[in-house]
């Protein structure tokens, strides 16, 4: 059962709504049709949106139009005893940063296992209404503290994340009108951008690539893709690496002479400068999402099997943007195109890469028009 009809039909106004996604970069990006929807559902609702006490993640949301209140939320604490530990961390943070106003709703958008203990701060945020997606709740009823509804199917085979975490807003009686991403760079963003598309020869297309991933099993082999950025090199593309900063070694360590290294720059600026490149190459983490939230064709590579539950690529794949994702056991794409892949390789090839990257460069499609920092 709804917990009401529409979002209007609450008994008391929705007033203030709180927002819980401690996420990685890539799971932002996707929660922003989320928020775009929950701001519709609710327009006169102040929105708080709990995050990651992460300088990458806070600089991503900060500028976000459909919030109006962003915090950052401590990180959990691991070792012995460790649910008593963070039981005081949590009350002393919603005490500090949540008490000021009084919650109708809290509400975590994310649709896969979550470690238990952040439903503690939705608890101590005493909203009335307190939802997750039923895939959220580890596998013991106890630990389902803190709710007060839970729906959804333990695992939504099949569907997109965004689609999933969509769908929680059903259950206040509204109905998403598009699930596209988006992200919010400023002015100063788009002058930063502009200036580092000029330190590149101009009469030079830009490949945009991301060798890194915040899990090491993600990573496609840096050999790999330093003869891929070489063989861009050869056909008169320029490259440009991106990453953390914690990337730098490695973007160098693969880079030709001429190629741009933005490792460390702020996200939301590898955003608006991911217009001026002719498509992105990266592996199948956060930033692919930022090349379809810039809506830049994209090849991804992929490590998990399509049978992979949770990591299931079906569940991640860019909307609404161009793109080749290669994967252990098969590859999918927005093309029209004869392309093959030889399925269940352990490692994608770097000559099935650079086939699908020509392929891209060579088909400027008018979705690639964009709208935003970079040139039409």
């Amino acid at each position: 059962m709804k917990i009401f009809d529409h979002a209007h039909d609450c008994p008391r106004p929705v007033r203030s709504i709180l927002v819980i996604r401690l996420d990685g970069i890539g799971d932002m990006i996707l929660t922003t049709p989320f928020l775009r929807e929950a701001r519709a559902a609710f327009p006169h609702a102040r929105i708080t949106l709990v995050v990651q006490d992460n300088p990458a993640i806070v600089n991503l949301m900060e500028t976000g139009p459909y919030i109006n209140r962003l915090v950052a939320a401590p990180p959990l604490l691991h070792g012995r005893f460790q649910r008593l530990r963070s039981l005081p961390v949590f009350r002393r943070f919603c005490h500090m940063h949540l008490s000021n106003e009084s919650y109708d709703i809290a509400i975590f958008p994310r649709v896969a296992p979550s470690d238990y203990r952040y439903f503690e701060i939705a608890f101590f945020s005493h909203a009335s209404v307190r939802v997750a997606h039923r895939s959220t709740i580890p596998d013991r009823s106890g630990y389902q503290l803190g709710l007060t509804h839970v729906f959804g199917t333990e695992i939504p085979s099949g569907k997109h994340s965004v689609d999933a975490a969509l769908s929680l807003l059903n259950e206040f009686g509204h109905t998403a009108c598009t699930s596209t991403l988006e992200l919010w760079p400023t002015t100063a963003d788009c002058s930063n951008a502009e200036a580092l598309r000029a330190t590149v020869d101009s009469s030079k297309l830009i490949c945009a690539i991301a060798p890194g991933a915040s899990m090491p099993k993600k990573c496609w082999p840096a050999g790999y893709f330093a003869s891929l950025i070489k063989r861009l090199h050869d056909d008169g593309i320029a490259t440009c690496l991106l990453g953390a900063k914690e990337d730098e070694g490695l973007c160098r360590s693969i880079a030709m002479e001429d190629s741009l290294i933005l490792a460390g720059v702020p996200p939301r600026e590898v955003h608006a400068f991911l217009p001026y490149c002719r498509l992105f190459i990266v592996n199948d983490s956060g930033p692919a999402h930022l090349a379809a939230a810039a809506k830049v064709p994209s090849v991804i590579i992929g490590t998990y099997p399509s049978h992979d539950g949770w990591n299931a690529p079906v569940r991640f794949l860019p909307q609404h943007n161009r793109y080749f994702f290669f994967g252990p056991d098969g590859f999918s794409t927005s093309e029209s195109t004869s392309m093959t892949f030889s399925a269940r390789q352990s490692i994608v090839d770097v000559d099935t890469v650079y086939r699908a990257a020509s392929l891209l460069v060579a088909s400027r499609s008018p979705e690639h028009d964009l709208k935003g920092c970079g040139p039409s």
